[in-house]
């Protein structure tokens, strides 16, 4: 019975932490391309890095606001049609990676 406790709990986590899984590593993405640009002063490497943060940011923050101001889905990026909070702020700051990305 333990057991199974801990283990819907786990499952509640991975479910409520499924859009967020990947923003820890577009950090550590970021880090390393500001730590290249620094040490080889290549502009391409600033603009990436730049990228990776806003990413970084979009999963953030769009978990932040599905988690806490959606009355509805909670994460879903759409509900019944209609974009939620964590859709917008997720589309909003992954639009600026994608332009650094492309520079």
């Amino acid at each position: 019975m333990f057991i199974l406790a801990i283990a819907s709990c786990v499952m509640m986590g991975t479910v409520e932490k499924s859009k967020a899984s990947f923003y820890d590593n577009y950090y550590s993405a970021y880090q390393y391309w500001l730590s290249t640009y620094y040490t080889t002063g290549v502009v391409l490497y600033y603009y990436r890095a730049i990228s990776y943060y806003y990413y970084y940011i979009a999963g953030y923050y769009g978990d932040y606001y599905g988690l806490y101001l959606d009355a509805y889905g909670y994460k879903s990026t759409n509900y019944r049609g209609s974009i939620t909070n964590a859709g917008y702020y997720y589309n909003l700051y992954a639009y600026y990676g994608d332009y650094y990305a492309r520079l």
